[in-house]
């Protein structure tokens, strides 16, 4: 009877580690969602079996952080050089717009979680004044930490993250002409501001036209909290006595971004008639993607008197044959503008132009782990 026993949990161990090695070669070829079973199946087997195999859940583990933080650094914010429309000093004005944002993930992918480091650059050169200065340009050191919650990643994903980000102007006189308007070429503008933040993305795949398509949409939301420096004696308003900037401008925000980027395959026919596998010829392809972006971003900005809302849609398209070179358009309304010291402007702003972003796909070195995290299936 004993005998027997044994028989049946070597056999069942025999089975589970097959099942195993099935299940790991499917997550290689990037069937991730097989985590949890194989968890569960690996803490079925014996404790000498389960030690003989920890290199691999590990393995599993880290290809699962890996095309996580992969997608978290493909979500971070996009550069843009643009023409703008907009209100500089409440007339109509051709603005020359310039939004840098550098990212640089300080820790190994292979991590759970992650350490940003986000330089923000946003410069105004005013086309329409004379020698087209560039005034107060807003200067954004700071970093973010995130982490996931996403144990099996079955398309869906999620994250939570707090940033800490210190913005100024770069400037030193005082806030306020005597006439108590706002000192918008000089004028010292200095805050810290902190941001707790979620995120739920989905991973998803079909067909448009025909055509392979498939893409990551997510949504954001943060509550952020900014911290003002400059309060000194040579920042008081003069019409109010007040403290410069406490009553006008917003300390607290509810901050939303929604996000649709996706790609679709271009049709590739062959001198034999068939679809050729995108794997064939790397250097080519790039060119069988098309690449594009929506993004709606929002701001709640709670104010002393009326609040304000922030509200603006932006589109993206890759050139072809580029890994990163992108046309936009973009459009909304700034009703607390966020370009530093110009926070009480109110404006309609429309913009056209160039950017770059991280993309995740074909074309670049990351060309297998994206095909799995998009779950494309190869052409036959």
């Amino acid at each position: 009877m004993l005998r027997s026993v044994c028989y049946s949990q070597e056999s069942d161990t025999v089975k589970i580690i097959q099942t195993l090695e099935d299940f790991k070669q499917q997550i290689d070829t990037g069937a991730v969602d097989l985590v949890p079973e194989y968890r569960k199946l690996y803490n079925q087997l014996p404790d000498q079996s389960r030690r003989s195999r920890r290199v691999d859940l590990a393995d599993v583990r880290f290809k699962r952080n890996t095309e996580l933080n992969v997608i978290y650094a493909e979500n971070t914010k996009i550069t843009n050089i643009t023409y703008a429309r907009m209100d500089v000093d409440s007339i109509r004005s051709n603005v020359l717009d310039a939004n840098i944002n550098l990212a640089f993930l300080a820790l190994p992918k292979i991590w759970r979680g992650g350490l940003l480091v986000n330089p923000r650059f946003n410069m105004r050169m005013f086309l329409d004044q004379p020698s087209k200065p560039i005034r107060t340009p807003s200067n954004m050191i700071g970093l973010t930490a995130y982490m996931h919650f996403s144990n099996g990643f079955k398309s869906f994903y999620k994250f939570g993250s707090f940033s800490f980000y210190h913005h100024s102007n770069g400037q030193s006189s005082g806030s306020y002409y005597p006439d108590g308007t706002l000192n918008t070429k000089t004028g010292n503008f200095a805050v810290n501001y902190y941001e707790l933040s979620s995120m739920i993305g989905y991973i998803y795949r079909g067909k448009i036209m025909k055509r392979d398509l498939a893409g990551n949409l997510y949504g954001r939301i943060g509550f952020q909290y900014d911290d003002i420096l400059n309060e000194g004696t040579d920042d008081i308003n003069p019409a109010t006595g007040e403290l410069a900037l406490k009553d006008e401008y917003g300390q607290k925000r509810i901050n939303l971004e929604v996000s649709n980027t996706f790609y679709i395959l271009k049709k590739l026919t062959g001198k034999d008639g068939t679809r050729k596998q995108l794997r064939e010829e790397a250097s080519r392809e790039e060119s069988f993607f098309h690449y594009f972006r929506f993004i709606f971003e929002g701001s709640y900005i709670f104010l002393e008197g009326k609040d304000a809302v922030n509200a603006e849609l932006k589109g993206y398209w890759k050139i072809p044959y580029s890994p990163n070179f992108l046309l936009t358009a973009q459009a909304g309304w700034l009703g607390h503008d966020y370009y530093n010291i110009y926070f009480t402007q109110q404006t309609w702003v429309f913009r056209i132009g160039i950017a770059a972003a991280l993309i995740a796909g074909p074309g670049t070195k990351r060309t297998k782990m994206e095909e799995k995290y998009m779950k494309l299936v190869p052409l036959k």
